[in-house]
């Protein structure tokens, strides 16, 4: 789920998308991002990952149009 601290700072990756909190599809797409960057293939949680937020930044811009293609996704199925 969605911190003060990460909503703020997701907030800003994806400022052409206001009321963030509003937005259940836009949440739940960011929060499976969140979960392929912080698990391997097999569900474990990656030693570390959880409080790099340097790296997940990174994570999200280098995988932009999955990310976008899970909120386009989430959408339609809204």
């Amino acid at each position: 789920p969605n911190s003060p601290e990460r909503t703020a700072w997701l907030r800003q990756w994806v400022d052409p998308i206001r009321h963030i909190e509003e937005n259940r599809e836009v949440c739940n797409a960011l929060d499976e991002a969140w979960e392929r960057w912080i698990r391997d293939d097999d569900g474990r949680l990656i030693d570390g990952r959880e409080s790099d937020d340097d790296g997940f930044k990174k994570f999200m811009l280098d995988n932009k149009d999955e990310v976008y293609e899970l909120i386009r996704i989430a959408n339609a199925y809204s």
